[in-house]
């Protein structure tokens, strides 16, 4: 029968001592970020059968000159499929393109002004091509596709910043570990517009998440959190509700 592209794979890299192994969720693009040997790999999985060997191509290597990477923590596409990566322990944003081409870097000094980074933890790009940053000391950072900074929301909104997803009409959702909570937040403003309530501790009920982590929004308004202390993913609505 016909084949469909898999939510999740998982692929072998043959590395220069132990064997490296990958699984994560595919964009439609077919992208995976990871960690591992402080690259980002890039394959082609759009036929959907992933027992035969993937092509392989790794973007970065590690280092801190452009282009390369020191503990890569996230990944995000913008509408022209430039892929933007974290590049957390050289404190900055580096942008590639769908080659993998190295093509701008933002930040690059461990700070707390515009513009630098302290802790990153995700990127994200809105619709209208506007790239945030989250941090894990609760700053959000804004900034336009050729790096420039735009604003910034402050650490009085947000204890903790860690996953971040673009929400409908000019909103975002952000995970909050150090408060349990995932908010959803006018990206202008930064003023709160709902949140998903969670609990310190290590609560198994429904529509508990006592560290929610990374996020991915869906085309309803709808968000999916990973719930690492319970071992799971839940979604909420647009509204907050599970």
């Amino acid at each position: 029968g016909q084949k469909s592209t898999p939510a999740s794979v998982q692929v072998k890299v043959d590395h220069t001592a132990p064997e490296l192994k990958l699984s994560g969720p595919l964009t439609e693009q077919g992208k995976i970020g990871t960690n591992a040997s402080e690259y980002v790999l890039n394959f082609d999985a759009s036929d959907g059968d992933v027992q035969a060997p993937a092509t392989l191509t790794p973007i970065g290597s590690a280092g801190t000159t452009a282009g390369k990477l020191q503990r890569p923590q996230g990944v995000a596409l913008d509408g022209s499929g430039n892929l933007w990566v974290v590049d957390k322990n050289n404190y900055r944003i580096q942008k590639f393109d769908k080659d993998g081409k190295f093509l701008l870097q933002v930040g690059g000094t461990q700070g707390t002004a515009p513009g630098q980074f302290f802790d990153t933890r995700a990127v994200a790009v809105t619709s209208n091509g506007t790239v945030w940053v989250s941090e894990i000391n609760g700053r959000l950072q804004a900034f336009n596709t050729s790096g420039g900074f735009i604003r910034q929301i402050h650490q009085d909104v947000l204890d903790q910043a860690y996953g971040i997803a673009p929400a409908p009409s000019g909103t975002l959702w952000v995970s909050d570990p150090g408060a349990s909570l995932v908010y959803r937040i006018n990206e202008t403003t930064g003023a709160k517009l709902s949140n998903v309530y969670g609990s310190s501790g290590n609560p198994t009920g429904a529509a508990n998440v006592p560290y929610p982590a990374g996020l991915a929004a869906d085309g309803t308004g709808g968000v999916w959190v990973a719930d690492p202390v319970n071992d799971r993913v839940q979604r909420f609505n647009a509204s907050g509700k599970f």
